[in-house]
């Protein structure tokens, strides 16, 4: 959604306003901050004054009680005043009256252990010098120190001043002065009593409370307060710079403006301070006026800036509505009641005016113009004299009528050629219609064709499986009947070696018969030489010699016998040989037809695979060419409706007027 564009009184304020704003809020602002700078500064000063007092008067104190001492000191030293007891006792009686805030002098001495008072004290049997904090601190210093103040026997708050008495190099002694701080307690209570809330207070490097106008706080001989165990915290002030002012809390919880100062020759810090809560409604005071002085400030210029725009600005207004009547086609918008109050808006008015009558005129032409030109008449012509950037209208007014005349004439031709066209697209539309419904029963002809090929392939092909099981069974059986014409073979072969070893055999028993006949002849013609005593021996000779006889003869017909079953065998051996090759070359050619036919059933297979594929396709180019049929048909329809809309719109273009 568009951002929504402000009027121009708005603008003008929106500007006009802030800055306004800003330069009130930036002098009151920079008027304040002056202001509480001052009150700062002042609230400083304050605490610097109180500060100055209080360490100004505890400086002369303490400079002047050791400068005092120093010089008594000196004295004693110089004359040997130690030497000579009593006029010392009575020199030392002398001092108190003659020096302000001296509250008592006396000397402790290490020869003698004995103490020498101004007020002629004699201390108690069981009193201890080298317990006392001005012997402690003496030990090995060569100088002037100062004891932190503590509640004298008589009520008052002292400190001590102390420093050792020198023989040439020996100690002999040690000077003690003490010093009433009655009056640097007055001093700062006197600057509580100067200013309301302003107050300081001395601490010791211990953070010990020595003196404070509230007398709730100051030592007593039975307690000393320290700022640690209070609710006080003075932690920033302690922490910084001696003269800067930092942010603290009292003993009583407030928050306090905090500046330190340390007191020379001494531990002891003086911290002066003041409440915040003043400076800060001090500050809320003046933040307050200067918020009301703003808030004056801006109702004024507001006041001023409405009373402007109204005068001036609402002219403007009044301009900016009939322009926006005459951009929504209201140019009938009366302007004589626009306040004419100045030059600008005066010239303003009057463009105004001849605009929206040159606008009526125009437009009212325009609007004749196109309304010929909405009922067909293409000769109407704008007459009428434009202005300016105007006269662009009329001349494309005159374009728009020249160019739609040649458009209306090119499209009477052009209709007339396309009804032309439509009636061959027509033409052409049922003549495919007619080819592709031609087409469709073709190539379903030719499908179912081609199922009953794929049908009868796949037949051959179970046979040719079931033939290829039978020749794997022939192979099969080949090679087992090679296997038992092998042992056949090996059965002939030792058929024919028993056999020559038994032919072997006959022909030992021939020669043995020979033998026995040779023998038997030879015993005959021993026994015919023997004569009558021979004749028996004779006779067995002869039985042995026709024996011998009838076994040659039964020998040679085995003999026979076995050369001729040798010849059987050997006729046997090559016939076995004989099966043997042929049984090898039927495995050959049992394995190679095997081969084939597994070839050619896996040939089958494949073409059976590729018919059904070429049936898949054809049933999509059939289903392709029925589509094709169905877009024919519906072409020729369009063909059809296409004639009769031509038809119109050559009756329609008739109408026009060119």
């Amino acid at each position: 959604m568009p951002n929504k564009i402000r009027s121009l009184s708005s603008i003008i304020k929106l500007l006009i306003y802030p800055m306004v704003v800003g330069l009130v809020v930036l002098n009151i602002g920079t008027r304040t901050a002056s202001s509480v700078e001052n009150l700062r500064e002042l609230d400083a000063s304050k605490i610097e004054g109180a500060l100055a007092t209080a360490s100004s008067h505890a400086d002369e104190l303490i400079t002047s009680k050791i400068t005092f001492l120093d010089t008594l000191a000196h004295n004693i030293e110089y004359n040997k005043l130690f030497d000579n007891k009593t006029y010392f006792n009575e020199y030392l009686a002398s001092i108190p009256g003659s020096m302000p805030d001296v509250d008592s002098v006396y000397y402790w001495c290490f020869d003698t252990l004995t103490s020498y008072h101004s007020h002629y004290t004699v201390p108690a049997a069981d009193w201890d010098a080298t317990s006392r904090p001005w012997y402690i601190q003496t030990e090995g210093v060569r100088g002037t120190v100062i004891t932190d103040p503590y509640v004298h026997s008589n009520g008052n708050m002292i400190t001590s001043i102390a420093r050792r008495i020198y023989d040439g190099n020996k100690e002999v002694g040690i000077l003690v002065a003490n010093v009433s701080i009655e009056s640097l307690i007055q001093v700062v209570r006197d600057i509580e009593a100067s200013e309301e809330s302003l107050y300081a207070l001395v601490v010791d490097e211990n953070l010990n409370i020595l003196m404070h106008p509230d007398n709730d706080w100051i030592p007593t001989s039975d307690n000393i307060h320290n700022l640690l165990n209070t609710q006080a915290n003075f932690t920033n002030a302690l922490q910084a710079p001696e003269g800067e002012t930092t942010i603290n809390t009292n003993l009583y919880g407030a928050e306090i403006s905090v500046i330190k100062r340390s007191i020379p020759n001494t531990d002891w810090i003086i911290l002066s301070n003041y409440p915040t809560k003043y400076v800060e409604q001090a500050i809320g005071s003046i933040l307050l006026q200067g918020l009301v002085t703003a808030i004056g400030a801006i109702a004024l210029c507001s006041f001023a800036i409405a009373r402007i725009t109204k005068t001036y600005l609402s002219p403007i207004d009044e301009v900016s509505q009939a322009l926006t009547q005459i951009s929504q086609g209201n140019l009938k918008y009366d302007l004589a009641n626009i306040n004419r109050n100045s030059e600008e808006i005066d010239n303003l008015t009057n463009s105004l005016t001849k605009l929206s009558a040159s606008l009526n005129n125009y437009i009212g032409e325009i609007g004749t113009t196109l309304d010929h030109y909405a009922e067909g008449d293409f000769t109407k012509q704008p007459t009428q004299n434009y202005l300016g950037d105007f006269s662009q209208i009329k001349t494309s007014l005159t374009n728009i009528s020249s160019s739609l005349k040649q458009l209306l004439s090119s499209t009477i031709t052009s209709t007339n050629q396309m009804n032309q066209a439509v009636s061959n697209i027509n033409l052409s539309a049922s003549n495919l219609a007619s080819e592709s419904a031609t087409q469709s029963n073709l190539l379903e002809n030719f499908r179912e064709d081609t199922k009953q090929v794929a049908t009868s392939i796949n037949n051959n092909v179970n046979k040719l499986n079931t033939n290829n099981q039978t020749i794997i069974q022939m192979a099969e059986t080949a090679n087992q009947s090679k296997e038992v014409t092998d042992q056949l073979v090996n059965s002939m072969n030792n058929i024919s070696s028993s056999t020559q070893d038994i032919q072997n055999v006959i022909k030992l028993i021939e020669d043995i018969a020979s033998q026995t006949n040779l023998l038997a002849l030879n015993a005959a013609i021993e026994s015919a030489r023997a004569g009558e005593s021979g004749k028996g021996f004779a006779v067995v000779a002869g039985e042995v010699r026709e024996l011998s006889n009838k076994t040659t003869e039964i020998v040679q017909q085995i003999f026979n016998m076995i050369n001729n079953n040798l010849e059987s065998i050997k006729e046997g051996e090559q016939m076995v040989k004989l099966t043997e090759q042929t049984l090898s070359n039927i495995i050959i050619a049992s394995n190679e037809t095997k081969d084939s036919s597994q070839e050619v059933h896996q040939n089958a297979v494949e073409q059976t695979q590729l018919l059904n594929q070429l049936t898949k396709d054809i049933e999509y180019l059939t289903t392709g060419i029925s589509h094709n049929t169905a877009i024919a048909e519906e072409n020729l329809l369009t063909a059809e409706e296409l004639s009769t809309q031509t038809t119109a719109l050559k009756e329609q273009m008739n109408k026009f007027k060119i």
